[in-house]
Order: structure tokens, then sequence, then C-alpha cells
């Protein structure tokens, strides 16, 4: 979800292919693009269902953001806790 939102970025400022390959693709490569499996699906959607159950709403995308990061154990880093901090066992890195 996360890079689907960054090339859409890219897109949307009309990067061209020389500037997305130097300066997207650059700093995407130095990350982990970790692709879709079932146990991810199954993943997001055990979040969508928490969420639900607790009256909360999270939008599809956040959904795969907290998925991803509860599946493989790691910290989800936003600005918006708040989308996230209801989530149990979901470890969140946020600045003021």
């Amino acid at each position: 979800m996360t890079l689907a939102e960054l090339e859409r970025w890219a897109i949307a400022r009309n990067w061209g292919s020389r500037k997305h390959a130097e300066m997207l693709a650059t700093v995407l490569g130095r990350f982990t693009v970790i692709e879709p499996s079932h146990a991810l699906c199954r993943k997001w959607a055990e979040v969508s269902d928490q969420a639900h159950h607790l009256s909360r709403i999270i939008h599809a995308n956040d959904a795969w953001i907290a998925a991803t990061a509860l599946l493989y154990g790691v910290e989800l880093v936003t600005h918006n806790a708040s989308d996230f901090d209801y989530l149990p066992g979901l470890t969140i890195i946020t600045e003021p």
C-alpha cells in the first residue's frame, strides 16, 4: 500500500521516467517491498474486523499497513497514531 501511495504521489506531480528512476526508485531501493500473500490478506481481514467491532473506521489502505506490521512483527511508523492505536499488538512509532 505504501509503495502504491508513493507511486501515485510521483504520478500526480508529473515526474518523468528519468526523475522517477533517479529519485523514487533510489529511495525505495533501501527498503523491502512485501508482496501480498494469503496470510497477509487474512491479517487484513482480521484488522478490518477488529476495527468494525470496536466501532472504529479504518480505511482499506491503513488496514493493509497495520496488517503488514502485525503479520511481520514490526513497528508501524506514522504521524497519525490515532488511526491505529486501538489495534491490539501493534507497536506504533510516532513523533508529536
